[in-house]
């Protein structure tokens, strides 16, 4: 007895596109620029607030800055009305925040009781 063997060949696998064709690439090329601005937008003034705060710096004699090195930092640290200053700026964080926990626990709680 003969069989009929029906002889079929598989699908032919579809060629692999490179990096430079494929659509990854088409969408790097287009964010790339993008990302690199947004980088240079926030990197940059962080940078150069670094550099001025390492210097004598005056607003009207910006050319003429002298390197001071940390002393900046240590009058700022040593300056009574910076520290009272940031004390204030603490206790008024924590109040408002907890005055804000509170009334938010309160609301949710008026709203939960109407509902049932």
């Amino acid at each position: 007895m003969a069989h009929a063997v029906s002889m079929t060949r598989a699908p032919k696998a579809a060629k692999k596109r490179s990096f430079l064709q494929g659509d990854r690439f088409q969408m790097t090329a287009f964010i790339a620029p993008t990302c690199i601005f947004l980088a240079l937008l926030t990197i940059w003034p962080f940078i150069y607030s670094v550099y001025l705060s390492l210097h004598a710096v005056k607003l009207t004699a910006m050319k003429r800055a002298v390197f001071v090195g940390l002393d900046n930092y240590v009058n700022l640290l040593t300056d009574q009305l910076f520290l009272r200053a940031m004390l204030n700026t603490c206790l008024l964080a924590v109040t408002s925040i907890a005055c804000e926990i509170i009334i938010a626990f309160a609301i949710a709680k008026a709203s939960s009781v109407s509902a049932i």
